[in-house]
């Protein structure tokens, strides 16, 4: 197929069905989805089951509790498509998000595109949900390794990464899978991994994809330990990619710039959210890159929600690609 579309899921509940409709009603076709069966202990794995004998597409994959990077590095290691992309089980596609990304890759021969998403009510419907028709004649288009480098970090929109609203030419991925000892910012590690291997890209502000506000998550509760580890990986990875480049090679300096600009904007945003009152909308705010940092089941012992990690951070409202 054309793309592998990887579903973690546990404890999806009333979501799990519309997530799965959005997907099968893609107009686009030449797809898989590979839903990965979290050891969720509710009914979630029989449910995607009835789903694969629905529509051949879908794929299940049963798994014991591992957390949300587990699940997908599973989804990955089974994917069959030329391309790679990802879907919360609680979350909405619209009905072309495939069909916008298919049309960009194969007019422009890209390894990599870049959406846009929105956030809409827990109970919202795909029928709901106004979406802004997308023009793909006003994609920017970025050509060449060194400008695809220079371009994703220069700009915090890159920087504050959500691998859902991503896809990526299998290839790019390789070996690279996501950080299974990290619940906050596994998404940042592996988007920042990918980037030495991208030399056609494009993004399009298009929000196909809509993340849906669940009120029972625990999304806004702090979490000191997992946030410091978060930030250690990230250093981590700058170090690592800073030194895979040769030593009089210029383009090593880009992720110490990107990471640089990436942290200052990170202690302003939370600097200027100490100075103002909490907000039922500012929280409802919340960044795709950090929803994403919400790891599975057992692992988290965490409200009924998605694969996620345990009692996840609020992140920068300002960080949407």
């Amino acid at each position: 197929p054309f793309l592998s579309l990887i579903v973690p899921v546990y404890k999806a509940g009333r979501f799990l069905r519309p997530a799965l409709d959005s997907v099968r009603a893609q107009t686009f076709r030449d797809w898989e989805a590979l839903l990965i069966d979290d050891g969720s202990p509710d009914d979630c794995g029989a449910r995607l089951d009835t789903a694969v004998r629905q529509d051949a597409r879908f794929r299940a994959i049963h798994q014991r509790n591992g957390g949300v990077s587990a699940a997908r590095n599973r989804g990955i290691d089974n994917a069959r498509g030329e391309h790679l992309t990802f879907l919360d089980a609680d979350d909405l596609l619209a009905p072309d998000w495939f069909a916008v990304m298919h049309a960009l890759i194969t007019a422009h021969g890209l390894d990599y595109v870049v959406l846009t998403h929105d956030f809409v009510h827990e109970n919202a419907t795909t029928e709901t949900i106004p979406v802004r028709p997308p023009d793909i004649h006003g994609a920017t288009i970025v050509r060449g390794a060194e400008n695809c480098l220079l371009t994703l970090w220069s700009n915090t929109r890159f920087l504050n990464c959500s691998a859902n609203i991503r896809l990526w030419k299998r290839a790019c991925v390789g070996p690279r899978r996501f950080a299974t000892d990290v619940r906050i910012g596994e998404d940042t590690l592996f988007c920042w991994a990918t980037t030495p291997t991208i030399s056609r890209m494009a993004f399009l502000h298009y929000d196909g994809y809509h993340y849906r506000l669940n009120s029972a998550s625990a999304l806004h509760q702090p979490h000191l330990r997992e946030s410091l580890r978060g930030w250690y990986a990230r250093t981590t990875q700058i170090l690592r990619l800073f030194r895979h480049y040769p030593p009089n090679d210029p383009k090593r300096l880009c992720p110490l710039v990107g990471f640089t600009s990436y942290t200052l904007g990170l202690l302003l945003h939370f600097a200027s959210g100490r100075r103002r009152p909490a907000t039922s909308a500012a929280k409802a705010a919340v960044s795709a890159s950090e929803r994403s940092s919400r790891t599975a089941g057992a692992v988290t012992s965490r409200a009924p929600r998605r694969s996620r990690g345990p009692t996840p951070r609020a992140g920068c409202a300002g960080c949407r690609p």
